[in-house]
């Protein structure tokens, strides 16, 4: 099976750079689409009055906040956000550089976001469902079970 690979871009979202961003669109020219209620007449200057404003968001989001960039596979378990595959990278990185009490220190911040992460897809489980059940459980600790396959192993084993 061929994995798919999608690019995510992730912004960070700290207070400075949300000061950054609503310093930006404080200072941005608006007279370019701004409305005259008396002059519009119907939903499609209302529409494309809104897509410019959006397009102007998304460009000062764009070019104002620093962002990585985080590719994901469909092998991916469902409880690796963004954020936690960014703090993995990072922790490879300091590895990688020799920097082990930095990368040390990531995996507890780690471990708190993915057991968040599993807790949320658990919450919505039904327990009278319970195949459904399961099958949350499964994704949720990324296992696919083969105990049929496991059993005959160990009866082979046995022998």
């Amino acid at each position: 099976m061929c994995s798919l690979r999608t690019r995510h871009i992730v912004y960070e979202l700290s207070l400075d750079n949300f000061s950054v961003l609503s310093n930006a669109l404080v200072d941005y020219n608006w007279s370019g689409i701004t409305l005259d209620l008396e002059e519009c007449h119907s939903c499609t200057d209302f529409s494309s009055i809104y897509s410019d404003f959006i397009q102007v968001v998304k460009y000062l989001i764009h070019t104002r906040l620093p962002s990585k960039a985080v590719t994901f596979s469909n092998r991916e378990p469902s409880f690796i956000t963004p954020k936690i595959k960014i703090l993995l990278c990072k922790r490879n990185k300091l590895r990688r550089a020799g920097k082990l009490t930095q990368a040390d220190e990531l995996p507890a911040k780690t471990g708190k976001l993915i057991a968040k992460n599993q807790s949320r897809i658990l919450s919505r489980a039904n327990s009278q469902d319970v195949k459904k059940l399961w099958s949350m459980v499964n994704s949720a600790t990324n296992r696919k079970h083969k105990t049929r396959q496991f059993f005959n192993l160990m009866l082979m084993l046995i022998d």
